[in-house]
């Protein structure tokens, strides 16, 4: 059986569970590591304004083991993750850095001249997509095209627009589509409008309207993981603290056409942010802002969709940094 993989980009913050610049041995600037393909899965973890990438380790199950030092990139990471060709991509500070599709040589990078800033990114075959700005309105859709497999990225350039202009939203892209999750507009007014578009040779055309979340929310967590969208956390304005506890899913089609949502299993506290993961049976949720809790970005919680009733449980094992992003590799 093949090794899933998970990419992250990661907020800089506090270390914790590492010594010295969060690890307990340094972190490799030869080759990566070879077990990468073992039959275990694992995430490959990186922080936005720092260079270091590390593994996040997997039980048969999807369980988390272990975070591990794993290799050290040229340069700070920028922007988001993501895949071309099978390689795994991370925006640096003026390079696109790309492993080799094997996970098992050295990662190299190649000049870019796009400026890379917060805002979220997802890759797709034609380069690298930007929306949806933490802070600021816009409607825009930016790329930055990929030239050639060994190419850095060009500037960006706007190629769509969304039909209603939104703040931090959940920005993701499938192989068939692009989705904008949630979100806030004008005074902070929350958003419950999903808009999907599709994608023409790594290009999104229109935007429209799909199935709307039951409640407005922006800053949620979001993934689109075997045929469903699930949506965790995030802040509305009808909810204690601002921020919410609730998880909802939904069938998603093949042009990202959104059905009609479901619960899950709630949060056992009120969260904003972070970055949900499926491996095999569980989820996992890491980089939630949790209010009250110092260094909440970096717990895990964890859902064994198996079990019954399913519940999600905090982990004994911590993150050296937040989560912002994140990309299954095959």
């Amino acid at each position: 059986m093949r090794a899933a993989l998970l990419a992250f980009v990661w907020l800089a913050g506090c270390s914790l569970g590492f010594t010295g610049e969060g690890y307990s041995t340094p972190a490799s600037t030869g080759d990566a590591d070879a077990g990468v393909t073992s039959p275990v899965p694992k995430v490959l973890a990186v922080a936005t304004g720092r260079s270091d990438v590390v593994v996040l380790r997997f039980d048969e199950r999807g369980a988390l083991l272990s975070v591990e030092p794993f290799f050290r990139l040229e340069r700070n990471a920028r922007g988001g993750v993501g895949l071309r060709d099978g390689a795994v991509l991370v925006g640096t500070d003026g390079q696109l850095a790309r492993t080799p599709v094997d996970l098992s040589r050295t990662w190299f990078t190649t000049p870019s001249t796009a400026n890379l800033d917060a805002r979220a990114l997802a890759f797709t075959t034609a380069g690298a997509l930007r929306a949806c700005a933490p802070f600021g309105l816009e409607a825009d859709v930016e790329l930055a095209r990929i030239g050639s497999p060994d190419a850095g990225l060009s500037d960006f350039s706007v190629v769509s627009s969304f039909t209603v202009e939104r703040r931090e939203c959940g920005f993701l892209a499938e192989p068939g589509f692009v989705m904008a999750v949630g979100g806030s507009t004008e005074n902070q007014v929350r958003l419950a409008s999903i808009e999907v578009a599709p994608l023409v040779d790594g290009v999104p055309g229109p935007f429209r309207l799909t199935t709307a979340l039951p409640a407005a929310v922006t800053g949620p967590a979001v993934l689109v993981s075997d045929g469903k969208l699930i949506v965790c956390g995030g802040y509305g304005e009808s909810f204690d603290n601002n921020r919410s506890d609730r998880c909802v899913e939904a069938s998603v089609g093949p042009d990202g056409t959104v059905g009609p949502f479901s619960e899950l299993a709630r949060l056992p506290m009120q969260a904003s942010r972070g970055v949900l993961v499926r491996v095999r049976d569980h989820l996992h949720l890491f980089g939630l802002e949790i209010p009250g809790v110092s260094n909440s970005e970096e717990l895990v919680y964890s859902l064994d969709r198996a079990a019954s009733p399913a519940s999600w449980q905090r982990q004994t094992t911590r993150l050296p940094f937040g989560v912002d992003r994140a990309v299954v590799v095959p």
